[in-house]
């Protein structure tokens, strides 16, 4: 028999002779149709396909065989395209695992064997390794693009953060009032090293003369960084002294 594992694509989307082989075999080896329901659930079928069919058996179970609930599902499942990938392989693996055949008829149990056989030619459990890495993967690229928008969202915070900064410093040349504008500056300078992801702390020992004071953490030590307003320009001189590390 010529084997059928090329009919598989990489999303393991059931082409028609896969398909019906899986409708033929995962019947014989569940006696009820509410077995049947939970098999898929079990594999992770979505809550809304299950609950159409769920419906469908309680409106008039004797017009809904176990092979027509199968044969729905599975088209349920392949309809849904990717989205459905990590289900369309458990079930495959699932059945390609199958070693229990006592939950299903005794006069199906045979041939659910044979057809088992088949459905491991088609995804042995030698592949199986390989369907986890592929839904792994598939699994990684969806963390890797939620990773990537929040990193989007981090640079437009940080960008609207710093913007908003910018506006409150350049406000500190426009006030005449020393209150004023020491108030700006103490709101502006922690920010400024936030924004940059160095931790602050509130600096109690700055000297009373300060505009503005932050106890900054770099480079595993501790810096006291203050302000100081002057109309002005500064000698090197004056400011070397203030360099010192706590």
């Amino acid at each position: 028999m010529p084997s059928l594992r090329p009919a598989l694509d990489r999303s393991y989307h059931y082409p028609p002779d896969v398909l019906e082989l899986l409708v033929d075999t995962i019947p014989r080896l569940i006696k009820s149709k509410a077995g049947l329901l939970e098999f898929f659930e079990q594999a992770g079928t979505p809550e809304e396909l299950i609950a159409e069919w769920r419906t469908k058996l309680h409106k008039d179970r004797m017009s809904v065989s176990k092979y027509h609930l199968a044969r729905g599902l599975l088209r349920g499942l392949n309809a849904l395209g990717d989205e459905a990938r990590p289900v369309r392989h458990q079930v495959l693996s699932r059945l390609a695992r199958y070693a229990d055949f006592s939950a299903g008829w005794e006069d199906d149990r045979g041939r659910a064997e044979e057809l088992v056989s088949r459905i491991r030619e088609l995804a042995g459990v030698t592949d199986a390794d390989t369907w986890q890495a592929s839904c792994q993967e598939a699994l990684t690229r969806q963390v890797t693009r939620e990773t990537y928008h929040a990193r989007l969202k981090h640079t437009e915070d940080r960008r609207q953060a710093l913007e908003a900064l910018k506006r409150d410093l350049y406000q500190a040349f426009r006030v005449s009032d020393p209150s004023e504008r020491r108030a700006i500056l103490g709101s502006v300078l922690p920010r400024l090293f936030t924004c940059h992801d160095i931790r602050t702390r509130q600096a109690t020992a700055a000297p009373p003369v300060d505009d503005a004071a932050v106890l900054i953490e770099f480079n595993q030590g501790f810096f006291l960084l203050d302000i100081r307003w002057s109309d002005r320009r500064f000698d090197f001189r004056q400011l070397a002294p203030h360099w010192d590390t706590l």
